[in-house]
């Protein structure tokens, strides 16, 4: 599995501090298996030092092998702009 993984921040609303984390990029399967589920996490930190992890669970999919999935999600909402967000592909199953 090749992970290109970024996220865009969008604002909740007009008003607030509130924001959306959105996962975006591709991944491309270079195994020879079908792959069914990906789980990818981001630990954010706010301006106050505090982190906080979210995740994604995508499942029921059928990524062949050399085949590619672009990456357009809503992760979660967090209370005001993140000053790190770190992406990780925490686990991939060929079930």
């Amino acid at each position: 599995m090749v992970a290109h993984i970024s996220h865009e921040v969008i604002p909740a609303n007009r008003y607030g501090e509130s924001v959306y984390l959105k996962l975006t990029g591709n991944l491309r399967n270079d195994s020879a298996e079908t792959i069914r589920r990906v789980v990818v996490t981001c630990a954010t930190t706010n301006a106050f030092d505090f982190t906080d992890t979210h995740g994604k669970l995508l499942e029921k999919l059928s990524l062949k092998p050399s085949e590619v999935m672009s990456l357009n999600r809503r992760v979660a909402k967090v209370s005001g702009k993140p000053t790190t967000a770190l992406w990780r592909l925490e686990g991939v199953n060929k079930v």
